[in-house]
C-alpha cells in the first residue's frame, strides 16, 4: 500500500489530530486499531524536535512485530517506506531508522518476552511509545513505561482488544481516558461502566474502534468472524464486541459481581445497617519469599455473611517487621471493635510465624493466633463459589483488591492438591488469608447456604 491509496474516515482523521499526550485505542480485532496508531505513531515521530531521535515500538515478541508491522505491505513502515529503513539485528538490535527533515529518527523494536533487551530500551530517553497489545504486557513493564512517558513529555500510544477489566494498566492508567464527545455514544455500555471507575485525566483520549472503523473489511469477512466464534465465550466478548472480560476457566468470576459483592464499609457501621456484625477475625496467610497478608473478617448475626472489612500485605519481611506494620494497620480497628476480636488464623504450616504472632498478640492485645482448620481445597473452592453467588461473601471498597484476587483463580492440573492457579502469587496469598480467617466459622456459614450443583468441577 502506498500513502495515496490510505483510506481514512472520519475518527481516523480525528484521531491522527488528537494531541492528548496517551491515545489509547481499545475494541474488536480487525477494526484498524493499529492501522491508524501505526500513522499516527509515524507521523508524530515528523513532526518532533530534532533532538528528539529514541522512540520505541512495543509488543508481545519481536517475530510478532516484525510480521505486524515489517512483513506487512499495509503497515506504517511500509506505506513510509522511502524514507524508513529496518535493522533487524547488529548493535542497538531491531529498528527502523526514520529519515526525516530533522534528521534521523530511531524506533526500537522491543517485546515482553525480553526483559533485558526492554530494560536497556527503557534506559534511553525515549520520547514516544507505540504499544501493541498493551494489556498483556506486565506489571513492571507497564510502571517503567508509563514513568517514561511522562518524566521525558513523550507520548503514548496503545491499542488492544477488550481484556481482563481489573488489570493494573486500566485501573491505574487507561481508564483515566475519555472519548471526544462525538465519539461517546460509540462506547459500549459495559466499557463505560469501567471508565468511569477511574477520575478522568485530559491528558488521556479513548477511542473504541467497532467493524464499522476498518473501511476495507467486507461483509463476508464480518460474517466470518460471527459464524465461526462461540457466542458468550471469552473470544466473544474481547474479539468481536470488544469489551473487557475475565479469561475462560475462571473459578469465581462466574458467579461474582461488583454490584453483588461489594458493599460501602459506611453502610456497615451505619445506625440502620443490615450488616449487624457478630465478631471479627483476622486472616493470615504467610509468603516465605514473598507476601504475608493479613485480612480483617467480619461475620454477620447467624453467620449470614462474611464481609472482608480490610486487608494489608508485606513483601519479604522479616518478622519484627510484619509485626510493625500489621500493629499500625490494625490498632485503629482494635481501638475501635476490640470487644468484637476472636483472634488470628493462620496455616498451620506456618509455624514459626504462628507463635511469633501468638506471643505478641497475647501481651500486646490480649488476642491469640491459632491454627485455622485445615479444609481440602476442592472444598473450600465449592464453598467459595456457593458464597460469592448467594452474596454470603462481600468486600468493602477497602478490600477491593481481594475481590480481584478472587476473580483471577483459574483451574489448574498442574497440582493433584490444589486446583487452583493463579497470574500473581499474590492474588492467591490474598484469597488464603480469607479462607483462613473464615476456617473457624466456615461449617456455620454452610449451613446457611443452598448448596450449587456441579461446582468445583475442571
Amino acid at each position: 500500500m502506498t500513502l495515496d491509496q490510505v483510506i481514512l474516515l472520519e475518527k481516523h482523521k480525528d484521531l491522527l489530530k488528537d494531541n492528548a499526550q496517551v491515545i489509547f485505542a481499545e475494541g474488536v480485532t480487525n477494526s484498524s486499531k493499529s492501522f491508524i496508531m501505526g500513522i499516527k505513531f509515524i507521523m508524530n515521530i515528523l513532526a518532533t524536535p530534532k533532538n528528539h531521535t529514541q522512540f520505541v515500538l512495543a509488543g508481545k515478541s519481536l517475530p510478532i512485530l516484525e510480521k505486524m508491522f515489517i512483513q506487512n505491505e499495509d503497515s506504517f513502515y511500509n506505506i513510509f517506506r522511502p524514507i524508513c529503513s529496518y535493522k533487524a539485528s547488529g548493535e542497538g538490535g531491531a529498528r527502523i531508522v526514520v529519515k526525516s527533515p530533522k534528521g534521523d529518527k530511531t524506533i526500537y523494536l522491543t517485546g515482553y518476552d525480553n526483559k533485558k533487551r526492554r530494560s536497556d530500551i527503557l534506559g534511553l530517553t525515549i520520547y514516544g511509545f507505540n504499544v501493541e497489545e498493551i494489556n498483556i504486557a506486565d506489571n513492571d513493564f507497564i510502571s517503567e513505561l508509563f514513568i517514561r512517558v511522562f518524566r521525558n513529555s513523550g507520548f503514548l500510544l496503545a491499542t488492544c482488544n477488550g481484556g481482563d477489566p481489573d488489570i493494573p494498566v486500566y485501573r491505574d492508567y487507561m481508564n483515566k481516558g475519555r472519548p471526544l464527545p462525538k465519539y461517546e455514544k460509540q462506547v459500549p455500555k459495559e466499557t463505560w461502566e469501567e471508565l468511569n471507575r477511574s477520575e478522568p485525566n485530559p491528558k488521556y483520549r479513548y477511542y473504541f474502534f467497532t467493524f464499522e472503523d476498518n473501511p476495507t473489511m467486507t461483509h463476508e469477512q464480518k460474517q466470518a468472524l460471527y459464524d465461526n466464534t462461540p457466542k458468550g465465550s471469552y473470544q466473544w466478548m474481547t474479539k468481536i464486541l470488544g469489551i473487557r472480560g475475565i479469561r475462560e476457566g475462571v473459578i469465581y468470576a462466574d458467579y461474582m459481581t461488583r454490584e453483588k459483592n461489594i458493599i460501602r464499609y459506611a453502610s456497615i457501621f451505619a445506625k440502620d445497617t443490615k450488616y449487624p456484625i457478630m465478631l471479627i477475625t483476622i486472616g493470615v496467610d504467610v509468603g516465605g519469599t514473598d507476601h504475608t497478608v493479613f485480612t480483617l473478617n467480619a461475620f454477620t448475626y447467624e453467620y449470614k455473611e462474611h464481609i472482608v472489612l480490610d486487608y494489608m500485605k508485606i513483601n519479604n519481611a522479616n518478622h519484627d517487621k510484619i509485626w510493625e506494620e500489621f500493629s499500625k494497620w490494625f490498632m485503629p480497628y482494635y481501638e475501635k471493635m476490640s470487644m468484637l476480636m476472636k483472634g488470628a488464623f493462620i496455616d498451620s504450616a506456618a509455624k514459626i510465624m504462628r507463635l511469633t504472632l501468638d506471643s505478641r498478640m497475647k501481651l500486646h492485645l490480649g488476642l491469640r493466633c491459632y491454627n485455622a482448620k485445615k479444609y481440602l481445597i476442592k472444598d473450600r473452592v465449592d464453598w467459595g463459589i456457593t458464597q460469592l453467588d448467594q452474596a454470603k461473601l462481600l468486600f468493602t471498597e477497602k478490600s477491593e483488591d481481594i475481590y480481584i484476587a478472587f476473580s483471577k483463580a483459574v483451574y489448574s492440573k498442574k497440582s493433584k492438591t490444589d486446583i487452583r492457579d493463579f497470574s500473581d502469587h499474590v492474588y492467591k496469598d490474598m484469597v488464603d488469608s480469607t479462607e483462613y480467617g473464615q476456617a473457624p466459622y466456615t461449617v456455620y456459614m454452610m449451613r446457611n447456604t443452598k448448596k450449587i450443583d456441579g461446582v468445583g468441577k475442571r
